[in-house]
C-alpha cells in the first residue's frame, strides 16, 4: 500500500459532498495560505483578531470559520489508513463537493482555527481535533523529509485516529516506521489483536532496552480488548489523560537512573517479569481530575435556547474548582515533606508534573501563578487572556501559559494522592489505596502495580511521585527483586 501511494503522480483527497455551508470554508483556505505567506498573520506582536483583520479575513465571529471547522471534523481524517496515504504522497490535492485545494493550505488554516477554538472555549461549534490532524501534517513532512520516527512516537501521535480491526492501528502505520523491520516487519493478520499487540510490546522492551512503551499503557478501565495482559497498550482505545512521555517534563526523568530494562517472559503466559523494587505505598486517593468537553448534542434544544454556554461555563467551573479544592486539602494534610519542600509548594510543582520552574519564581510568585492559573477560566470566557493577579509582574505573568499547559498535560485524567512515606503524586484514576508504587529497570517513572494473588501483579500505569523522580542506582542490587506481570 505504501508503495502504491508514493509511485501515485498525485493523491486526491476526496472529503465529500458539500454539507453545512463546507463550500465558505473551502474558499476561505487559499486567502488564510497567503495572508499566512507573508509572515504576518500566525506570528506577530498584534493580537491574532487584529492581524486577521489586517490581512483581510472576516473574525472569529464570523460563521464561515463555523464552516472551516466542519471540514477539519469530517470522517476521512480519523482512518488511520489515511495517514500513511498522505504521509507518502508526494502532491495531495483535496477535494470537497466540486472544490479542490492543495493539502499545503491547511495547515496554516488549523492554526488559526486552534487560536479561535482556544479564545472561544465554549463554542463548540469551532472545535477539531487539532492533534489528529497535526500528526498527518508532521508526518508527511517528515517522509518528505526522509527523517521517519520510530514506531512508538507514531502510534502515540495516531492514537485517536479509528480503525475497524484493532490490528490495523499498527499495520496501518508500520510503513512510516524508521524500526519497523526490527519490531514487526510485516502485517501478520493471522496473529488475533492480543498476540499483536503483546508481541509488539515485547520487541519495544527488548529492542530499546526501555520501559517507554508502558507510558502508553491506558487506565484499566479503558481498556478495550478482552484479555489483554495489564502491561500491554490498547492502540484501539483514546484514554483521557496524556502519556507523561508526551510531555514536555519527561526528558528529565530518571526515576532509575540510566538503568536498562531486565525483561524475562514465559511462552504463552502473558506474564512479563521486570527487575525493580518498591519505593512506597497508596496511602490516599483524590477523585480524578477529568476535563468536561461540552458537545453540542449533550443536551436539548428546550435547554440550549437556555443559553448552552453558561450551562458549560458553570458546569465546568463546579467540577474543575471541586477537584481542585479537594486535591488541595489531601496535600496539605502533610505537615512535612520528604525532600524539605514546604508542601504547598511541592503540590504546587505536582500538578505540573515537577516542571522545572526553581530559578525562576519564587514560591510567593509560583502560588500567584496558580491563583492565576484557577481564576482563567472565568477570565476567558469574557475578557479574553487577562488571567493575572494585579500584583503579579508582567515577567510573571508570561509564564502563567507555561504552567498551565504543564498541568493541562499531566494532571487531566489522573488522580491526586499521597503515600505512606509522605510523598504526594499523580496516578491513573483507577488507582486505590494499598497499592505499591515501584521503579522498575528500564523505566524513567514509577508504576502503580496491584497485587494480584501471592505472586503476580497488575499494572495499573505510570505515576508522578515529586521527590522521587531522579535516582542514582548505584548500590540497589541487593534491593532488586523480580516482579510478575500480568
Amino acid at each position: 500500500m505504501k508503495e502504491i501511494y508514493q509511485r501515485a503522480v498525485e493523491v486526491v483527497v476526496w472529503l465529500g459532498e458539500d454539507k453545512q455551508n463546507s463550500a465558505d470554508g473551502v474558499s476561505l483556505l487559499p486567502r488564510i495560505h497567503a495572508a499566512a505567506l507573508n509572515g504576518k498573520l500566525l506570528q506577530g506582536p498584534d493580537s491574532l483578531s487584529m492581524r486577521l483583520d489586517q490581512a483581510g479575513l472576516p473574525g472569529f465571529d464570523s460563521i464561515v470559520w463555523t464552516s472551516l471547522a466542519e471540514l477539519y471534523r469530517r470522517s476521512w481524517f480519523t482512518r488511520i489508513w489515511v495517514v500513511q496515504e498522505l504521509a507518502v504522497a508526494k502532491p495531495a490535492t483535496v477535494l470537497c463537493g466540486g472544490r479542490r485545494v492543495p493539502w499545503a493550505y491547511f495547515a496554516p488554516a488549523a492554526v488559526c482555527l486552534q487560536t479561535a477554538a482556544s479564545i472561544h472555549y465554549w463554542d463548540v461549534r469551532l472545535r477539531f481535533d487539532f492533534d489528529r490532524f497535526s500528526c498527518m501534517d508532521t508526518c508527511h513532512t517528515q517522509f518528505e523529509n526522509d527523517t521517519p520516527p520510530g514506531l512508538l512516537d507514531i502510534l502515540s501521535a495516531t492514537r485517536s485516529h479509528f480503525s475497524m480491526d484493532p490490528r490495523d492501528k499498527i499495520f496501518g502505520v508500520l510503513g512510516l516506521a524508521s524500526d519497523a523491520d526490527a519490531l514487526l516487519s510485516n502485517p501478520d493478520y493471522s496473529k488475533s489483536s492480543v498476540e499483536v499487540y503483546s508481541t509488539l510490546a515485547i520487541r519495544m522492551i527488548v529492542d530499546q532496552e526501555s520501559l517507554d512503551c508502558l507510558s502508553h499503557k491506558e487506565d484499566p478501565w479503558f481498556t478495550g480488548i478482552k484479555g489483554l495482559p495489564s502491561w500491554v497498550a490498547d492502540w484501539s482505545v483514546h484514554p483521557r489523560s496524556h502519556p507523561l512521555r508526551g510531555t514536555s517534563v519527561y526528558r528529565s526523568y530518571r526515576a532509575t537512573g540510566d538503568s536498562r530494562a531486565r525483561i524475562r517472559t514465559m511462552a504463552d503466559s502473558g506474564t512479563i517479569y521486570l527487575m525493580g523494587f518498591q519505593i512506597d505505598k497508596i496511602k490516599e486517593c483524590s477523585d480524578p481530575l477529568l476535563r468536561y468537553e461540552p458537545r453540542d448534542n449533550i443536551v436539548g434544544n428546550s435547554l440550549r435556547r437556555m443559553n448552552l454556554s453558561d450551562f458549560n461555563y458553570n458546569t465546568h467551573m463546579y467540577l474543575e474548582q471541586a477537584r481542585r479544592k479537594q486535591w488541595e486539602r489531601l496535600a496539605l494534610k502533610l505537615d512535612t515533606y520528604p525532600n524539605g519542600e514546604v508542601p504547598f509548594e511541592a503540590f504546587l510543582h505536582t500538578l505540573a508534573g515537577g516542571l522545572d520552574m526553581r530559578g525562576k519564581l519564587s514560591t510567593h510568585d509560583l502560588k500567584f501563578l496558580y491563583e492565576a492559573y484557577l481564576k482563567s477560566w472565568g477570565c476567558l470566557r469574557d475578557t479574553g487572556p487577562i488571567y493575572c493577579n494585579k500584583e503579579m509582574s508582567d515577567d510573571i505573568c508570561t509564564h502563567w501559559v507555561w504552567y498551565r499547559d504543564a498541568v493541562e498535560d499531566v494532571a487531566y485524567g489522573r488522580l491526586f494522592f499521597t503515600s505512606d512515606n509522605g510523598y504526594m503524586g499523580l496516578a491513573p484514576p483507577s488507582t486505590r489505596p494499598g497499592d505499591l508504587v515501584c521503579v522498575l529497570l528500564g523505566g524513567k517513572t514509577p508504576y502503580v502495580l496491584r497485587r494480584v494473588g501471592k505472586e503476580h501483579h497488575r499494572l495499573i500505569g505510570e505515576c508522578y511521585v515529586h521527590g522521587q523522580m531522579h535516582r542514582s542506582m548505584d548500590g540497589i542490587d541487593d534491593k532488586l527483586e523480580e516482579y510478575a506481570i500480568r
